[in-house]
């Protein structure tokens, strides 16, 4: 594909995932203040969040109704990765759906 392509293809993506957030904050009721306010604790979130898991599966690993959804260590990471990506693109669609039109 040629580079002019390629560079449209990908723009047509990120705005095609920016209506789809969009739509999203729509739904959920999410106001340019709600988003501000989030946006806000950004950086707050990605650096207590590791901590808060990290206590989370301390509690899951304990509780018998709760480990048996995690087979292995390995799983417990797998979710706990998921979990930060999760807010992550929480925080990063907020970011992208309200900066641009």
């Amino acid at each position: 594909m040629p580079d002019t392509l390629r560079k449209i293809a990908e723009a047509d993506r990120v705005q095609a995932e920016i209506l789809a957030v969009s739509e999203r904050l729509e739904f959920m009721q999410m106001t340019p203040q709600s988003c501000a306010a989030l946006r806000s604790l950004k950086a707050l979130v990605r650096r207590e969040l590791p901590i808060a898991l990290d206590k989370f599966y301390q509690q899951v690993r304990k509780t018998p109704d709760t480990r048996k959804f995690f087979s292995t260590e390995k799983d417990i990471d797998r979710a706990k990765t998921a979990q930060e990506g999760h807010w992550g693109n929480i925080s990063d669609g907020i970011s992208a759906a309200t900066h641009h039109p």
